[in-house]
């Protein structure tokens, strides 16, 4: 097959699945509330967080619910190995703040010597370990700007589904 005729079915490839999938619907969630919000991967992490809010929790607090109990909810994809990179913006004064978690490496570790390691053993072995930074990054967010005890954050996210409020419910009706 010549590249010419390779290039025009990938070509064709691609317009019959640009139309195939014009005509796919794609479903939108409208969500109103008025004085606070939560989206979350999994119906269960926003109900925890949609909990706090109602405990009187701020947005941080709310965050740290959220985060921890994706861990339950999808540890394939969230958790207690995970890095995080944290975005926080103060209302009041508008200064913007990163609190940039993603890994430690031993306080051990020369950076002098880890430079001169063959580029096999910077990345393989026991020198390449690095403590991943979720845990401690959300730890650091919530001490900064938390308003409530880690506790009842994080005890939030430890309820059975079946004691948090239904995420099936209007949003406008948990969030007051």
């Amino acid at each position: 097959m010549t590249f010419g005729k390779w290039r025009r079915g990938v070509i064709l490839v691609f317009i019959a699945a640009a139309a195939t999938l014009r005509g796919v619907p794609v479903p939108v969630q409208v969500a109103e509330a008025r004085s606070g919000m939560v989206s979350a991967g999994h119906p269960d992490a926003t109900a925890a967080g949609v909990a706090v809010l109602q405990a009187g929790g701020n947005a941080m607090d709310a965050a740290v619910a959220v985060g921890f109990a994706l861990g339950v909810t999808e540890p394939y994809g969230s958790g207690l190995g995970g890095k995080l990179a944290l975005v926080h913006r103060d209302a009041r004064t508008g200064v913007v703040t990163v609190v940039e978690a993603l890994d430690a490496a031993s306080e051990h570790l020369d950076p002098e010597a880890f430079r001169r390691l063959p580029t096999a053993a910077r990345n393989t072995g026991p020198q390449s370990v690095a403590v991943p930074g979720f845990v401690a990054g959300m730890l650091e967010a919530h001490a900064r700007w938390g308003s409530r005890t880690r506790r009842s954050c994080s005890s939030t996210c430890c309820q059975t589904p079946s004691s948090l409020p239904s995420p099936s419910c209007p949003l406008s009706l948990l969030v007051r």
